[in-house]
C-alpha cells in the first residue's frame, strides 16, 4: 500500500467526495491523452457545459469552443505530450453570465512506476492553497484513497492514517489486510460496493462500515468513489474517491435512537420503540401462526409515593420496578414504559396457554417485597391487565388497549392481581365512551338538571335544607344514573366543568326560593376529589357566591373521607380557606373511610352524615345499631350535626331522633324533587311527610 504525498492534489482529491464535490470552484480530470474524464459542479459553470456533454472530449477541443487562441491550444497539447504541468485560461464568457477568465493549474498525476496516468486541472485559487484544502480535509476528518484494480493496490492520504489510531510505519502493515480489518457484519457490503465500482465506474452510491483502527477500537467509515481511468472494454481500472470517519455522527445517531426509542429513566424500550417492535412480532407471529400476549402494568398507588416521597423517590421507584421487570421475563420478550407508572411485557412464542398468568403472577411476586428509598421501606403492588393475539387483537394498538381495558377492571376489583381481556369489558367502554361522548355534549347545551332532596329536622320534620343531586335525560341514552357518569367524568376533564356548573346552579336556585318568599334554607352540593384538589376551586366558589348573591353560610359542602385524607395537611389548608368564606362543610359517607379522630379534630367541619350502608339495618341489626349510636356520640363530643341519609322507613326514623340524629333525609320523606315541585312542599308548610308526625 502507497501513501499519497500530503501536499499533492491526485485524482482521488477530485473524485465523488462530499467535500470536494461541493467546492465552488472548478476542478476537472483528464487521461493521460487529454480526454476528459471527470469535472465537478464548478467546473460545469466554468465552461458552461454539462459534465455528460463534457466526459471524453478532448482538451484542445474544448478550449478551441471556449475561444482560445491557436497558439494557446498548441501550447497544452504539447504539455500533455510531455508529462509537463502548466497553466492556461478560459476566456470570459459573457452568455454564460462569467465577465472574467478562469486560471487554471494542470498537474500530472504518476502511478508507482512514475507512468503518467491522469492530468488534474485546478482552478488557480485552490491549486495555490493545497495545504489548506489538506487540513479542511483532515478538520472534517476526510481522507484520499485511489485503487488500482489490476494490481490492488490502495493509496491513502498520510494525514488519514491518525484518523484510526494508525502513524506512517503502520502503512506496511495495513498493505493487503485492508478487508480482515474490517468488521466481520459489515465485510459483504464493502466487497459488494467494490465489486459495483469496478464493473461500471459510477460510484453513485456510498458504503458504511467499521474497520479496526490501531488503537484497537472500532471506527465508522463512510466510503464513495467513482472510476477515473477505464479499459477499452469500459472496465474500470482506477477508482479514486473519499473515505471519511463518521464514528460521531454513528454515535450521534445512536444517542439519537436511544432518545427516540428508550426511555431515559429507566433505559427500557418506549412507546415508539414498542409499538414498531410489537408491529414486528404481530407480523411474525401471524406468519408463523403462533400466539403472544401482552401485558399492561400499573403500579396502585405510586402517585402517593410521588407526593410523599418526591419525584427523585418517584424516579428511584420507576428504575427498582424496571429491574425488577427485566428478571422476571425471559430474555425474547419484551419490556417497555409507556410514561408514568406504565409499563408493557410482551411476550413472544407462548409454548402453552396459562404462561401469560404465570408470568403476570410472577411479575406480582417480583414487585412484592419492599423498596427502600431514601432509607424508608416502601411496598407497592402492580394491576396487570392481559390480552392475548389473535383472541383479543390482530395488532399492535388493538392488543395495548385490550390489556389497558383489563388492566382497569383489576383497578376496580381491587388491584394487586391481574386479568385477562373480555369481549364484554370491551362492550363496556365502547358504552362508556357513548356516555362521555353524550355528557360533553349536555354539559355544553345545559342539558344537566339538579334534583332537590329535603333535609328534614328530625324532631319537627320540617325542611330545614336541601341536597342537590345532578339528574340527566339524554335524548338517546334515556335516565343515566349519577353512579354511571360520575366515574366517567372524574376520568376526564368533565368533572370541573359538570362541578363548577351544579355549585353555579344551586346557589343561584338556593337565592330564587328566597327571592319568591320562602325561608332561608341550606342548599347542599358535593364536591369531587378532582375540584376539591384544584388549586382554582376557592377562588371559582368565591366567584360564584358573588355572582349568585347567596349567603356563604347557607352553602354546605360535603366531601367524602377520602377527599380528605388523601393529603390531609393540604386537606385542612383548603377547608380553613373554605371556612374562612363562611360557608359550610360536611364529611359525607362518614364511617366508610379511613380518617383518625386526630384529623377529624383538625378538619373545621360542621356535620357529620352517617353512610346509609349503616342506616339500611337499621333497628333490625345490632352491629348497625351500635355504629349509628358510636358515630352519633363521636359528632355529640366534637360539637358538629348529625346527619342521616337512606332513611326509608318510619322505625328508622324514630330511633335515628331518639338517639340524638338531628338531620335526616331519605325516601321515607321524599325522593329527589326538581325545583317546582319542591317549591311546592315548601308552600304547604315545609313539613314531611304530612301523615308522619314525629314520635319521640
Amino acid at each position: 500500500m502507497g501513501i499519497l504525498e500530503p501536499l499533492t492534489l491526485t485524482p482521488d482529491a477530485c473524485a465523488a467526495g462530499s467535500v470536494l464535490q461541493r467546492i465552488d470552484h472548478a476542478i476537472a480530470i483528464s487521461d493521460r491523452e487529454g480526454r476528459i474524464a471527470w469535472v465537478n459542479p464548478g467546473f460545469e459553470r466554468a465552461s458552461g457545459r454539462s459534465a455528460d456533454a463534457l466526459i471524453g472530449r478532448a482538451t484542445g477541443a474544448l478550449l478551441r469552443d471556449a475561444g482560445c487562441d491557436a497558439q494557446a491550444i498548441a501550447y497544452v497539447a504539447d504539455c500533455v505530450r510531455r508529462g509537463e504541468a502548466f497553466k492556461f485560461h478560459l476566456p470570459a464568457a459573457p452568455e454564460d453570465g462569467r465577465t472574467a477568465p478562469i486560471a487554471f493549474d494542470v498537474r500530472p498525476v504518476r502511478d508507482d512506476g512514475g507512468m503518467i496516468t491522469e492530468f488534474v486541472a485546478i482552478e488557480t485559487d485552490v491549486a495555490d492553497s493545497g495545504e489548506s484544502l489538506k487540513l479542511a480535509l483532515e478538520s472534517a476528518r476526510q481522507g484520499m484513497w485511489q485503487w488500482d484494480v489490476d494490481s490492488g493496490h490502495v493509496q491513502l492520504s498520510e494525514g488519514f492514517l491518525p484518523l484510526f489510531g494508525w502513524s506512517g510505519a503502520d502503512q506496511r502493515g495495513i498493505d493487503g489486510r485492508l478487508l480482515d480489518l474490517v468488521h466481520a457484519e459489515d465485510a459483504p457490503a464493502l466487497t459488494e460496493w467494490y465489486r459495483a465500482l469496478e464493473s461500471d465506474g459510477s460510484g453513485h452510491d456510498e458504503v458504511e462500515y467499521r474497520i479496526r483502527g490501531g488503537d484497537g477500537d472500532w471506527h465508522w467509515i463512510i466510503s464513495r468513489g467513482r472510476a477515473v481511468r477505464f479499459a477499452d472494454d469500459g472496465r474500470a481500472l482506477r477508482i479514486c474517491g473519499i473515505h471519511a470517519d463518521i464514528t460521531r455522527r454513528k454515535q450521534t445517531e445512536h444517542d439519537i435512537r436511544r432518545l427516540a426509542y428508550f426511555d431515559a429513566l429507566t433505559g427500557l424500550a418506549n412507546r415508539t420503540m414498542l409499538q414498531e417492535k410489537l408491529a414486528q412480532l404481530v407480523a411474525g407471529a401471524e406468519r408463523a401462526r403462533e400466539r403472544l400476549a401482552v401485558l399492561f402494568i400499573d403500579l396502585d398507588n405510586f402517585k402517593t409515593v410521588n407526593d410523599s416521597l418526591g419525584h427523585e423517590a418517584g424516579d428511584m421507584l420507576l428504575r427498582g420496578v424496571a429491574e425488577r421487570l427485566r428478571t422476571s421475563v425471559r430474555g425474547e420478550d419484551v419490556i417497555a414504559r409507556l410514561g408514568g407508572d406504565e409499563f408493557v411485557v410482551v411476550l413472544t412464542q407462548l409454548p402453552a396457554d396459562d404462561l401469560p398468568a404465570r408470568a403476570a403472577r410472577r411479575l406480582i411476586e417480583s414487585l412484592t417485597p419492599p423498596f427502600v428509598l431514601h432509607g424508608q421501606e416502601i411496598h407497592v403492588s402492580p394491576s396487570i391487565g392481559i390480552s392475548v393475539f389473535p383472541e383479543d387483537g390482530r395488532d399492535g394498538p388493538t392488543l395495548v388497549k385490550n390489556a389497558d381495558i383489563a388492566m382497569y377492571r383489576v383497578k376496580e376489583a381491587g388491584r394487586n392481581s391481574y386479568r385477562f381481556f373480555t369481549a364484554a369489558m370491551n362492550a363496556t367502554v365502547v358504552r362508556e365512551a357513548r356516555i362521555e361522548s353524550r355528557l360533553r355534549r349536555a354539559a355544553r347545551l345545559e342539558q344537566l338538571k339538579l334534583a332537590y332532596q329535603p333535609l328534614v329536622d328530625a324532631k319537627t320534620r320540617k325542611i330545614v335544607g336541601a341536597e342537590a343531586l345532578i339528574r340527566w335525560i339524554d335524548e338517546e341514552l334515556g335516565p343515566v344514573p349519577a353512579t354511571k357518569f360520575i366515574p366517567i367524568a372524574e376520568r376526564t376533564s368533565l368533572i370541573g366543568v359538570v362541578g363548577e356548573w351544579a355549585l353555579r346552579a344551586a346557589c343561584k336556585q338556593a337565592r330564587e326560593w328566597i327571592e319568591a318568599g320562602h325561608e332561608p334554607l341550606q342548599i347542599s352540593v358535593n364536591v369531587s376529589p378532582i375540584q376539591f384538589n384544584d388549586a382554582e376551586f376557592v377562588p371559582r366558589l368565591r366567584a360564584i357566591l358573588a355572582e349568585t348573591g347567596l349567603a356563604p353560610h347557607l352553602l354546605m359542602l360535603e366531601l367524602t373521607e377520602g377527599t380528605l385524607m388523601k393529603d390531609a395537611e393540604q386537606s385542612v389548608a383548603t377547608l380553613c380557606n373554605l371556612k374562612s368564606m363562611g360557608v359550610r362543610l360536611a364529611v359525607d359517607d362518614f364511617g366508610t373511610g379511613y380518617s383518625s379522630l386526630a384529623y377529624l379534630r383538625r378538619f373545621p367541619i360542621d356535620k357529620l352524615k352517617i353512610d346509609r350502608s349503616f342506616i339500611r339495618e337499621i333497628p333490625a341489626s345490632r352491629e348497625a345499631v351500635e355504629i349509628a349510636s358510636a358515630v352519633v356520640d363521636i359528632g355529640k363530643r366534637l360539637h358538629l350535626q348529625i346527619n342521616a341519609e337512606g332513611v326509608e322507613t318510619e322505625a328508622q326514623a324514630s330511633f335515628l331522633q331518639r338517639i340524638g340524629c338531628a338531620e335526616l333525609q331519605g325516601f321515607h320523606f321524599a325522593t329527589p324533587l326538581p325545583p317546582d315541585e319542591f317549591a311546592e312542599l315548601l308552600t304547604a308548610g315545609g313539613t314531611v311527610p304530612a301523615d308522619k308526625p314525629a314520635s319521640g
